[in-house]
């Protein structure tokens, strides 16, 4: 598997430094065109956008916000915006592209292939691209709500922004992020949908007061929140005294209670009542009663005086008594998708990484050898309800299946959350993840491949095929090729034609070329478990 994953990592870079070079660049499929904008003050004297923050550190554009910061001058226009939400450019779509488009380097150039896919694409090559320019609504999604067959009044009525615009920033935070590539923390509102319905939030939690029994004895939820000073919940804050009241979230994992470090949301929705994304009840169901001064007397939120809500560490403490009263909570969670990743370059004091295939499969292992992220983020269960893998892959088809909801299975027994007769091909494992089969951006005849993982590159140099032939062999024949990164049902072939799986037989052309072909499945018994 070793050898494997270091021939996923060349692969890598093959992918971050292909810009078509050899290849001419084709017509781009409307409405996805490269922005034509005027150059805006986000560029100051810098080039590219690693050489800005290393020589500007307060200038970072997409979070990490110094007090002296510059950088909302990029995209926003304080008075005389043309745009919604005070945007330099019409739309969010044109207003990404206008620096994602190449103009702050190749590395940053969403239609140049990348491990993402591209959003460039000829109409010869067949292509196909998430369709984030605000032309579609995120319902359009297959796997969806839109799978429901359900009228739009019936549809706003349902708990996920499924009647909002899609474009970019419906999978990237632009303002700051706790995955990397920035994606989206809460994507279609699902951080703030119950886990019921197919979303991240733990509704009506009940709170227990910290001791052993109950970390090792299993409760009616899942989910539970636990009471009790820091030292007994293990949190390192040196602004919490030994004596104040913490109160986290914990999650049952096989044989005990873990303290979940998933960061909260604190989105507010208004209405007839405020309701408050995460908040703590003092009743057993919430109870919206105000007091004269308008505040609600049986809710403890962010708006409590003396109670301080660390959503990115997932925990509230108080040196006061308001936390003793708790005894339901709602905690709306954020996604969180680390991707492992191995350096390629470095400009300044900025080191540039591309992110390893291989991780995409497998779960945290970076070129050290050490894990990037905290296990803690993503557990994988079989139907038994056991712990059988953590790992990064499935973050990552948890993330897509916020607007795929249906697509997100451990069996194709599993029925989804609107549609119920259809069987699902299972995603929740590190090594059978949405981005198992299919790019993030788009594909193309371009970057597509084989069952062996040979790309429209590799049979030019090792078959000495011309373009053209290589083109021919490759191009997907659906008229979408759905984003899939091997062509046509090559990628059902990738699998399902390998020695590991042993289902097809007696074929010259199985794909058993394991070093170009994707990672070998891993058995239950080999997967990484807590």
């Amino acid at each position: 598997m070793k050898r494997i994953i270091g021939l996923s990592f060349t692969m890598v870079l093959i992918f971050v430094f292909f810009n078509g070079q050899g290849f001419s660049e084709k017509e781009l499929s409307p409405p996805l065109l490269k922005a034509k904008s005027k150059s805006i003050s986000l560029r100051l004297e810098s080039t590219t956008i690693q050489s800005l923050n290393s020589s500007n550190p307060s200038q970072q554009v997409h979070g990490s916000y110094q007090n002296n910061t510059n950088a909302c001058a990029g995209c926003h226009d304080t008075h005389n915006s043309s745009s919604d939400q005070l945007l330099k450019t019409d739309g969010v779509y044109n207003t990404c592209v206008a620096c994602h488009d190449g103009t702050m380097g190749n590395y940053y150039n969403v239609f140049s292939p990348s491990t993402a896919g591209t959003f460039s694409g000829s109409t010869g090559g067949n292509p196909s691209m998430h369709n984030s320019s605000g032309a579609l609504t995120i319902k359009a999604a297959p796997g969806g709500i839109i799978g429901s067959q359900i009228s739009d009044d019936e549809i706003k009525t349902k708990d996920g922004d499924w009647t909002a615009e899609f474009n970019c920033a419906s999978c990237h935070s632009p303002h700051g992020s706790y995955s990397d590539r920035l994606l989206q923390y809460n994507p279609n509102n699902m951080g703030n949908t119950d886990m019921k319905k197919g979303g991240n939030k733990a509704v009506l939690v009940p709170v227990y007061t910290y001791s052993q029994d109950i970390l090792t004895h299993k409760q009616s939820d899942s989910f539970i929140l636990i009471r009790g000073t820091k030292e007994q919940l293990g949190v390192s804050d040196n602004k919490i005294q030994d004596s104040d009241t913490v109160i986290a979230l914990y999650e049952w994992d096989k044989d005990k209670y873990n303290r979940s470090e998933t960061p909260w949301l604190y989105g507010i929705d208004y209405g007839v009542q405020t309701t408050y994304w995460t908040a703590l009840y003092k009743t057993e169901t919430p109870d919206y009663t105000k007091n004269a001064n308008g505040d609600y007397v049986n809710i403890i939120d962010f708006n409590d005086s003396d109670v301080h809500f660390q959503f990115d560490k997932g925990y509230v403490y108080t040196s006061g008594s308001q936390l003793n009263a708790a005894k339901r909570g709602d905690i709306a969670q954020a996604y969180v998708v680390k991707l492992d990743k191995v350096k390629i370059a470095t400009e300044g004091d900025t080191s540039i990484y591309a992110i390893s295939e291989a991780a995409l499969y497998q779960g945290p292992v970076d070129p050290e050898g050490s894990a990037i992220s905290d296990p803690s983020i993503n557990k994988v269960r079989n139907s038994n309800g056991q712990l059988i893998a953590i790992g990064l892959g499935t973050a990552m088809s948890k993330f897509c299946s916020a607007c795929h909801t249906d697509y997100l299975s451990h069996s194709s027994k599993e029925v989804g959350y609107f549609n119920t007769t259809d069987h699902r091909h299972s995603t929740d494992l590190d090594q059978l993840n949405c981005v198992r089969c299919h790019f993030a951006h788009g594909t193309d005849v371009t970057i597509m491949k084989d069952a062996q993982g040979y790309t429209l590159r590799d049979l030019m140099s090792v078959n000495n095929w011309d373009e053209s032939t290589a083109k021919a062999y490759l191009l997907d024949t659906n008229p979408d090729s759905a984003l899939k990164k091997f062509t046509d049902t090559a990628v059902c072939y990738a699998c399902h034609g390998n020695l590991a799986t042993q289902q097809v037989y007696n074929n010259p052309y199985a794909a058993l070329d394991q070093e170009k072909n994707m990672p070998d499945l891993v058995p239950y018994s080999e997967q990484k478990t807590h």
